[in-house]
């Protein structure tokens, strides 16, 4: 009777992990999903910002979303756009 009640122990067992494995698998595949929206929808985050400076003035960002991160990129100086040598440089 041990002997029975060990091997429906076992069984049971078996199949409680087989549907564990299941249920892996349809988190991961969910987890995939909503990554995939998420990266399809991190663009329309991206917005400008403009700040007003201690002395006086104000800079205005372009804040991005890039493979995930946030990143601010210097558009405007006092409301004018940034000459072209300017670019890229942080003022």
């Amino acid at each position: 009777m041990e002997s029975m009640t060990k091997q429906v122990i076992f069984v049971a067992v078996l199949a409680t992990a087989s549907f564990a494995q299941l249920d892996v698998e349809k988190i991961i595949q969910r987890s995939v999903e909503a990554n995939a929206v998420d990266w399809k929808a991190a663009p329309g985050y991206d917005y400008v910002e403009r700040d007003r400076q201690p002395g006086g003035g104000t800079k205005t960002y372009e804040e991005l979303m890039i493979l995930g991160s946030p990143y601010e990129r210097l558009i405007a100086v006092n409301g004018k756009p940034l000459l072209p040598e300017q670019q890229g440089r942080t003022l």
